[in-house]
């Protein structure tokens, strides 16, 4: 017969039957300390005397199952047992207490823990007291400056009249019927075309191609460039025109924050399918009525200037908190979390996988830009969760607060803007658990709100200017801007609005 080893000493069937509540287990902690990373290093030691209690009932587990020669199963001498086995029994014991005293201290001690806890440095001879290093990442300690000492300076646009009828123009050409025509295309005309796009190496470029693209000669376009819109006059259905069009790009140096301008150039292949006339419907009181819930074009006008006030209201309270916060990450250091930053990661990684993959393309494709792609998410995630770090800081100093009115209020606010009733709105965010992401989009929005109250805002005039819509150069998938968080689905408005109206076709 021969000696079990440790690990047959220790099977499942000595582990505890039902888990019974753990009493507290003595140790200090003989330094604490923050560490680069938001870490949080929790210098811990566990009396001998603890470790020798422990060590003693792990060794009747022991005891009960393992096979010494010269004895029966469960028999031999305890003195035997811990000669043979004292040092495994150490061993386990240590691997058991560890975990449960790191549980034991950060709720005692109610820390906000963002990541498992680690264990460094442990060291436990025979003897001696056990000693480690407990180490957590946590939120980082920041210390606000005097809010009060903040300027932020914000430009307010007027809104004028042109301004309100550029939008219903606007809304005019959106409502414009289309009738297919022969001949060729004329200034005015509407084109429906098929879009290839290659680069300079003949690769067909995945973005910008498509099918079945409708762009409207004389005016620019979004999803092409104004040239290749000009080529067009003159072509009828079946022929095509191709179009060299050069552009800056700015290219992100590998591994740095430096960019270089790069002139790229790509074909444009448009094939005309179909030429369309374009009529333009009157601007009347039933114009106003065919695109919303108007009795006249004058409540158009009225509803049009409302909502351009809002919105520049909008812009403005943005443009003053994202003032606000960068002067306050300017003026205090601190490192945001790892695991933060790996989360802000993934989910901006998940909004550009899908985005490519709507337009046929993958992070493959963009081939040595990658390495200058994964430097511009990592630091645009350590900045996205630095500001959110101090809004929240900023909250927790001004004490703010969400209430159930306050998310009473806001419930009736989604419900009269979807035109449904609060209590439907209520039970759709209960059903999809979005209740708490409500409730942290109102503390956020009341931070916002208090932090403004804190600032010194100055305000300059700035006229407002109609113009025309410019065509975008064309970049590369990599260099588009990430979308932003999305808010609770509930919230999304469903009221009727101006121009929402497709363009129709005869």
């Amino acid at each position: 017969m021969t000696e079990s080893t440790p690990e047959s000493a220790t099977p499942e069937s000595a582990a505890p039957e039902a888990e019974a509540p753990r009493e507290p287990i003595e140790h200090t902690i003989k330094e604490e300390k923050r560490q680069p990373g938001s870490l949080l290093v929790l210098s811990t030691e566990v009396p001998e005397s603890v470790i020798e209690e422990r060590v003693g009932k792990v060794l009747d587990e022991f005891r009960r199952e393992a096979t010494i020669p010269g004895f029966r199963r469960g028999k031999a001498p305890m003195k035997i047992v811990r000669t043979r086995l004292g040092k495994a029994a150490r061993g386990e014991t240590v691997a058991r207490l560890v975990p449960d005293l790191a549980a034991q201290i950060v709720e005692e001690r109610g820390i906000e823990s963002l990541a498992e806890p680690r264990v460094e440095n442990l060291e436990s001879e025979a003897g001696s007291p056990v000693t480690f290093d407990l180490i957590l990442e946590v939120k980082p300690e920041i210390k606000l400056p005097e809010l009060s000492e903040i300027e932020v300076t914000i430009q307010e646009r007027e809104i004028n009249a042109d301004l309100v009828e550029h939008q219903l123009e606007h809304i005019r050409q959106a409502n414009a019927v289309l009738t297919t025509r022969e001949g060729a295309v004329e200034e005015g005309d509407a084109v429906v075309a098929d879009v290839t796009v290659t680069d300079h190496e003949g690769n067909r470029v995945a973005e910008p191609s498509q099918e079945n693209l409708t762009v409207r000669t004389g005016e620019d376009d979004p999803h092409m460039p104004r040239e290749v819109i000009d080529a067009l006059v003159g072509k009828a259905a079946g022929q095509s025109v191709e179009v060299p069009v050069t552009r800056p790009i700015r290219v992100q140096e590998a591994g740095g924050e430096e960019t270089r301008e790069e002139e790229v150039t790509w074909t444009w292949r448009v094939e005309v399918k179909e030429v369309k006339s374009v009529r333009l419907p009157d601007l009347d009181d039933e114009f106003a009525k065919d695109v919303g819930d108007f009795d006249s074009l004058d409540a158009l006008r009225e509803r049009l200037a409302t909502d351009l006030a809002r919105r520049e209201e909008d812009r403005q309270r943005d443009e003053a908190v994202g003032q606000a916060l960068g002067k306050l990450l300017d003026a205090v250091s601190f490192d945001a979390p790892v695991s933060l930053v790996a989360q802000a990661q993934f989910r901006a990684l998940s909004r550009d996988m899908e985005y490519l993959k709507s337009v046929g393309m993958s992070l493959e494709d963009l081939g040595e830009e990658r390495m200058g792609y994964w430097d511009s998410m990592r630091r645009d995630a350590e900045q996205r969760v630095r500001a959110e770090l101090m809004l929240e800081a900023v909250g927790a100093q001004g004490e703010i607060e969400v209430t159930d009115e306050d998310i009473d209020e806001e419930i009736a606010r989604m419900a009269a803007q979807a035109g449904r009733k609060p209590l439907a709105i209520r039970a759709q965010l209960e059903a999809r658990k979005q209740l708490d992401e409500l409730r942290s989009h109102i503390r956020r929005r009341k931070t916002a709100d208090h932090l403004l109250d804190q600032v010194k805002i100055t305000r300059t005039r700035a006229e407002a200017e109609a113009g025309k819509r410019k065509a975008a150069p064309k970049k590369k998938a990599a260099a588009k801007s990430k979308p932003a968080a999305k808010k609770p689905a509930a919230q999304k408005t469903t009221a009727k609005k101006a121009g929402a109206k497709k363009k129709k076709s005869d």
